[in-house]
């Protein structure tokens, strides 16, 4: 009985400072990207940042969380928003068909949509039958992740609105690369 108590002694403290850094770095702004849409590393809340944190919502949600694409977090339905690059906003003309997405005529790179996802489960296809073509409205932004051409993004869910960003991000620090993100 004293092993265990012994054990417990030592891990509750250090439970409690891990818990205690973890709040301090969260709070100073600093977030952890573990998943595989952009490369894992230590980014930071910046204004002005590159990237963004969104919540899905609706139907993109519930299939987002249903399929385990996230999980975890502090969304609605539970969900950890997804990290993404803003690509479109208002004006811009985003078109997508089975090669790929364009942005007012530009390509980008890893955005041919799939029929299917890892599981061999189906993905939804704005571009199934016909391209789909629109200009974003003033609330809109497009989301990208050239860096995994298997990234659940807005080729699969359309745009998304300015008020599901939580927040902008920039990298400090991410694992070395071979794939420009």
């Amino acid at each position: 009985m004293t092993g265990r108590f012994d054990r417990l002694r030592f891990l509750a403290p250090l439970g409690l400072a891990f818990g205690l850094m973890a709040g301090v770095f969260v709070s100073a702004g600093y977030r952890i990207n573990l998943s595989a849409s952009f490369p894992p590393g230590l980014y930071r809340v910046s204004a002005d940042g590159p990237l963004v944190s969104v919540c899905l919502q609706g139907e993109a949600a519930r299939l987002a969380g249903e399929r385990r694409y996230v999980f975890g977090g502090t969304c609605p339905l539970r969900l950890a928003p997804l990290m993404k690059r803003i690509v479109a906003q208002e004006g811009d003309d985003v078109r997508v068909t089975m090669d790929g997405v364009s942005i007012n005529g530009r390509a980008l790179p890893n955005s041919a949509p799939r029929a299917h996802d890892s599981l061999g489960r189906p993905l939804p296809a704005l571009a199934a039958s016909a391209p789909y073509a629109r200009r974003l409205g003033a609330d809109e932004l497009w989301l990208s992740s050239w860096y995994n051409a298997g990234s659940f993004d807005s080729r699969y869910i359309g745009p998304v609105r300015v008020d599901q960003v939580q927040e902008r991000l920039a990298p400090v620090w991410i694992a070395q690369s071979t794939r420009p993100w």
